[in-house]
């Protein structure tokens, strides 16, 4: 259970932020200047990252959502998960961006219950799993 927990946290955390970044990237932002560092794409470092994740600064807003499958039903409390690791996924962003960056965490605290199984999904490594789900 704490491992799916862990997924679905780190998982609809980075889903918020790519899709923050995708409202951003459509804002019209300037391209960088010649001088600009150079960027680096996903993942922490030195220099930028690629326009169409989200700004490093400034307020951002997720929602959270929980989801579980039939294989493998949610058990634990929505609230609780939310409490054992949110808290500090922000104040880590807020940490690493000298409190430039703002997280605004909103969770839907009940589980919704996916399409597929579990299994099916993990034979395709969650590639695409949101938008199928979506679509279906």
């Amino acid at each position: 259970m704490e491992r799916r927990a862990r997924l679905w946290v780190g998982a609809t955390i980075a889903a918020g932020l790519v899709a923050a970044g995708s409202a951003w990237a459509s804002s019209g932002a300037e391209p960088p200047s010649p001088c600009a560092a150079p960027a680096l794409g996903f993942g922490a470092g030195e220099g930028t990252n690629a326009a169409e994740l989200p700004p490093t600064v400034g307020d951002l807003r997720i929602a959270m959502l929980f989801v579980d499958f039939s294989d493998s039903p949610g058990t634990a409390s929505p609230q609780t998960i939310f409490d054992t690791y949110v808290p500090r996924v922000v104040a880590w962003y807020r940490t690493v961006s000298y409190g430039r960056l703002r997280i605004d965490v909103r969770p839907l605290p009940r589980w919704l219950r996916l399409p597929r199984t579990l299994a099916e999904y993990e034979q395709e490594r969650f590639e695409g799993a949101v938008v199928r789900t979506a679509c279906e």
